[in-house]
């Protein structure tokens, strides 16, 4: 069927759909990941009782019971297969803080959960062929950037947010908080907390994940001219080709608007960050939960108006910085809390563009946030909810 297209028009939709599929599948750091659900949490985490120990136990233990309620599950490799994640990943971890036996809470297993989708289990994953020719080969780290991501459906009366290749909806991210969340109840009902709190922990990665403007999106206006630009000036030049080039580009700005949030966040001196880290606090949930299913899809669109400003932002907000041919460095190490690269050397030295578009993501980051304070403390209250029925 591919062969029937048009060779000019192969390149060109090879060349656009790449803009997605080559960018990492990180949405937050591991840091940042652990904050969001620690700050939307803490005002409620004694009330709703997750301030109350549970015992650490080990995966052989939550998969022993398992076994007796789904007899195909026997192993390691067993529950990997089941679960559809790469059985050499390292989703059985603990972290130092994390000793079998001991006690936890829940509020700290969910922070320290949080950032677990990262680890490699989403990796390496074969997925349906059609999917790979509009997101790249699945047998490499495209399968984890189309888990951890999802662009809704295009919108005729919205088209600069949504348009992308193809019109439909692609991307697992809303799927994979529900197979979390319906793993989480199981793991309770076979009466194994801290394992039903750690992968309730993994369902709200992808929620979180969801609500980064660049997670919730494909392919933008802005990425597509920019790329093309940085080609022109120096790609061809240096033979990236065109492909390469707007990936590079794309991957920059994507990382960086990472690393941009990351760092207010993490800085002392950033009053913005506080007041993003105030707009995740707070006790108030959504109107209704239907299912996580349903709750991501509301993230993802509600994240993906704000795309084509994120990104457009990004690039004033940065100058030419991000459009060479350096590479802005975000870390890739699995399962660990580090931080993006300093982004402060790469600003916009315009400073009147630069406060223009930090104006303008302020807002932005600070309307997702509270709205993602809200989304995390639904999903753990109708959890708490469902399991007081098991």
């Amino acid at each position: 069927m591919l062969k029937r297209i048009p060779m000019r028009l192969s390149l060109l939709l090879a060349s656009l759909l790449l803009c997605f599929s080559g960018r990492s599948a990180h949405a937050w750091s591991g840091y940042t990941h652990s904050l969001i659900a620690e700050e939307s949490l803490k005002n409620v985490a004694k009330e709703w009782g997750l301030e109350s120990p549970i015992r650490i136990t080990s995966f052989e233990s939550f998969l022993k019971k398992l076994s007796q309620e789904k007899p195909e599950i026997q192993t390691r490799e067993d529950f990997a297969k089941w679960l559809q994640i790469n059985p050499k990943g390292k989703f059985d971890h603990f972290k130092k803080e994390e000793k079998i036996g001991e006690n936890i809470t829940p509020f700290k297993v969910l922070t320290f959960s949080s950032p677990r989708a990262d680890d490699g289990r989403d990796k390496h994953i074969p997925y349906d062929p059609v999917e790979q020719f509009w997101f790249g080969k699945g047998t490499k780290t495209a399968s984890q950037a189309f888990r951890h991501m999802e662009k809704p459906p295009f919108n005729l009366f919205d088209p600069l947010n949504t348009f992308g290749f193809p019109l439909g909806r692609i991307g697992q991210a809303s799927e994979r908080a529900q197979i979390y969340f319906d793993l989480a109840l199981l793991a309770y009902r076979l009466k194994e907390p801290y394992w039903a709190f750690n992968f309730l922990g993994c369902a709200l990665h992808y929620l979180q994940d969801l609500q980064q403007p660049y997670h919730a999106a494909q392919l933008s206006p802005p990425l597509a001219f920019e790329g093309i630009k940085a080609y022109l000036r120096w790609g061809r030049k240096e033979k990236w080709g065109l492909i390469k080039t707007i990936t590079h580009v794309t991957a920059n700005t994507h990382h960086y608007f990472e690393g941009y949030v990351d760092y207010q966040l993490t800085s002392n001196n950033s009053s913005v960050g506080k007041l993003w880290k105030e707009a995740l606090s707070g006790e108030s949930l959504l109107p209704q939960f239907t299912s996580a299913l349903g709750l991501a899809k509301q993230v993802r669109d509600f994240s993906n108006r704000f795309s084509y400003d994120t990104i457009k932002s990004t690039f004033k907000i940065t100058g030419k910085s991000l459009t060479s041919s350096y590479t802005y460095a975000i870390d890739d190490e699995e399962g660990e809390q580090l931080h993006p690269e300093d982004p402060t050397p790469y600003l916009n030295p315009d400073h009147l563009e630069r406060v223009k578009a930090a104006d303008t993501l302020s807002p932005i980051v600070h309307e997702s946030f509270q709205q993602q304070g809200k989304v995390i403390r639904t999903v753990i209250r109708a959890f708490l909810d469902q399991a007081q029925k098991i």
